[in-house]
């Protein structure tokens, strides 16, 4: 008698994007910030973005969403939006809403559009690197 074990292992659609990063540094406009101490995430997923900040804890943490699109050497993030005030993590219907208000919130990941376009400087397991021409922002795996 044989017997076989097979396995099914799903491969991330994103390669190595796929997963949680940390902020570590955001340079904008000829200025450097250190960013590791402010716990800032940005978590990648089919073609989904989370931001969240804090300890990563669901009611201690601010959480905004958004779209991407990983093409070579280029990254598009777009359709940015918060939950709406009025919902908690038990609703099945989460409502969003976006307005250009919410940017100021959103410059502490270094997104300073709606709809962002960045080169791809570094990707590999540890490390992940987004440039455009105002900003660079340095994210290692988390």
């Amino acid at each position: 008698m044989i017997t076989s074990l097979v396995s099914c292992d799903k491969v991330p659609a994103n390669g190595a994007l796929d997963g949680m990063w940390q902020i570590m540094t955001i340079e904008h406009n000829g200025s450097t910030r250190e960013a590791k101490e402010d716990q800032k995430y940005i978590s990648f997923q089919l073609e989904m973005i989370q931001l969240s900040q804090g300890n990563l804890k669901w009611e201690d943490t601010k959480h905004y969403y958004g779209h991407f699109k990983h093409e070579g050497s280029k990254m598009r993030i777009y359709d940015l939006c918060k939950p709406s005030d009025n919902i908690t993590k038990k609703d099945d219907d989460i409502f969003f809403t976006t307005s250009t208000e919410d940017m100021d919130i959103l410059d502490d990941w270094g997104l300073y559009e709606l709809d962002n376009t960045f080169d791809v400087e570094t990707l590999n397991g540890s490390q992940l690197v987004l440039s455009n021409n105002s900003s660079r922002i340095v994210l290692r795996k988390y």
